[in-house]
């Protein structure tokens, strides 16, 4: 197997592994909806935002500050400059600090996924430790700052629709 075919594998095994992440945290999503059907709508329009806020943000540093990826140094024709930060790894501990407050054994469960997804991007060549670390920072702030915007607006959902007396 060349250097090529590792790549491309490792990184189909990277995309699996976020596939199975999402699909267990929109278990758990549905899971509450089942509950609850107005906090399970809630915890669903969280997710939503959550991967939007990721979305463009790892859009703006992808394209704000392009750097090779560690494979485009052992394979001169191949050029890829979408290095920092790690997209996988952005996504996988987002989704990861968003279980934590839902679902203690989710939460397990999604970092193993992400330090599995994160140690491969690594043995892939796809990514330097500098751009995990920095995604898993990256996936702290978010999931803060989502969270308090999100809280921010629910302040106002709950007293809109409070009952008068």
């Amino acid at each position: 197997m060349n250097l090529i075919d590792f790549y491309y594998y490792f990184n189909l095994f990277r995309d699996i592994l976020i596939l199975i992440q999402i699909l267990f945290v929109l278990s758990l999503i549905f899971r509450r909806m089942k509950e609850n059907v107005n906090t399970g709508l809630i915890i669903y329009g969280k997710f939503i935002f959550l991967t939007l806020v990721i979305s463009f943000l790892l859009f703006f540093f992808k394209n704000t500050f392009p750097s090779l990826r560690p494979i485009s140094y052992l394979v001169p024709n191949l050029i890829l400059n979408d290095s920092f930060p790690s997209g996988h790894a952005l996504f996988s501990f987002s989704y990861t600090f968003f279980v934590m407050p839902l679902s203690f054994r989710f939460f397990i469960f999604s970092l193993i996924i992400s330090v599995l997804i994160s140690i491969f991007s690594i043995i892939s060549f796809s990514h330097f430790l500098i751009d995990i670390i920095f995604s898993i920072f990256l996936a702290i702030f978010i999931a803060i700052i989502s969270q308090e915007i999100l809280y921010f607006f629910h302040r106002f959902y709950v007293h809109y629709f409070k009952k008068k007396t």
